[in-house]
């Protein structure tokens, strides 16, 4: 054993452990905001870029007045901008603030009341300072909170909950806003999908509602009923449904749960698989779900999930779910209705990797809750 340097089976274990967690080391960083403490955790290096958030406090939200607060958090967990509301007159909260890819920030300032209606769309530039045009629809009281879609070139979609006269039910209705404010398409659930009135009176006048909008390349849309649990794609521009994915006509593969409840957030990845928010019921924890669809045979197969650590029996509010550049999975919790504020502390978004591994998640003591959680990635 002569010059045999004794320390070397010392340090490598250690050089092992950091090679096996990509030399990062866990941390974590405390955030004081305008009225509200975040914790940041660390557990493994990720993307950098920056989360944007509109926080309310759950257990207030039938309460006034009411404050809440737009947040833009960096990765490295320093705020890069935020914005506190208070609310004396309506229950209107921030919700749905991202990064436009043009360049600036947009948000929708939701009334709980009523389906998140009377929502005005704001603009930010990229200094987050406000900037009013006139082409979007600011004042259409039946404009709905739930979801917008940027389409490029100033074109948006927005949702709408139109109320017919002398019937139960809203209307969900999309349109597409050009640039110049005028509606260059419009799509009518109502027209298209046909409901009972044994249907509205069991499930209620939001049975038609839209939750969630997304633009897939083709040009057409995937539209998300939560209150049916049903997940559309709607050709455009003729408006037709190609497809309705539900657990009454569709056989779910490898899905415990054998589907999903009052969803939000559906998105299709670039592997064609769509990914969502899954709300659960009540009996079972939220989650996050990837399925593999096969719409000629009606077949959805899961092929990846990751659940909330708790089962909600009081219900949940919003929820999202990003998939990164890098295969990790962003997971915005969304609001569990926690009134007693049992679960301390509470997380706000968790960044989980392929195997369920927790890489970043953002928590807080107090009920707070954000609608959706969106990320931005920094440029390299």
């Amino acid at each position: 054993m002569n010059g045999f340097n004794w320390s070397l089976l010392i340090l490598l274990p250690l050089a092992l452990s950091a090679c096996a967690h990509g030399g990062a080391k866990s941390s974590t960083r405390e955030i004081v905001g305008d009225g509200y403490e975040l914790t940041l955790r660390t557990e493994a290096e990720s993307v950098p870029g920056t989360f944007f958030l509109g926080l309310v406090n759950g257990q207030t939200l039938t309460q006034l007045p009411i404050t809440s607060h737009l947040l833009a958090l960096g990765s490295d967990g320093r705020i890069e901008f935020q914005r506190s509301f208070v609310d004396e007159i309506d229950h209107r909260v921030p919700v749905n603030f991202r990064a436009l890819s043009r360049g600036g920030y947009a948000y929708l300032h939701g009334l709980l009341q009523g389906l998140y209606l009377e929502s005005p769309f704001h603009l930010l530039d990229a200094k987050f300072r406000d900037w009013y045009p006139q082409t979007f629809p600011n004042r259409d009281r039946e404009l709905d909170g739930h979801e917008f879609v940027e389409v490029g070139d100033g074109n948006f979609y927005f949702v709408f909950a139109r109320k017919r006269l002398g019937e139960l039910a809203l209307e969900a209705e999309i349109q597409r806003w050009d640039s110049k404010g005028r509606i260059t398409f419009v799509w009518s659930a109502r027209d298209r999908k046909k409901i009972s009135s044994a249907e509205v009176s069991k499930v209620g006048a939001d049975i038609l509602a839209i939750n969630s909008l997304h633009l897939l390349e083709s040009g057409n849309l995937l539209v998300g009923f939560r209150e049916l649990n049903e997940i559309a794609e709607i050709e455009v521009p003729s408006g037709k449904i190609l497809w309705i994915l539900n657990k009454g006509t569709w056989k779910f593969v490898d899905d415990p749960f054998g589907g999903f409840a009052f969803q939000h957030c559906v998105r299709r990845l670039p592997n064609g698989n769509i990914i969502l928010f899954d709300n659960g019921d009540g009996k079972r924890p939220a989650r996050a779900v990837e399925y593999r669809l096969d719409a000629p045979n009606r077949t959805a197969t899961m092929v990846w999930e990751h659940r909330f650590t708790h089962v909600v029996p009081e219900g949940w509010i919003g929820g999202s779910v990003q998939r990164l550049s890098n295969g990790n999975t962003l997971i915005g919790w969304g609001g569990p209705i926690d009134r007693t504020n049992q679960m301390k502390p509470r997380p706000l978004f968790t960044e989980v990797g392929s195997s369920g591994n927790v890489v970043r998640e953002l928590s807080s003591k107090a009920p707070l809750v954000s609608y959706e959680v969106s990320f931005k990635e920094s440029k390299p």
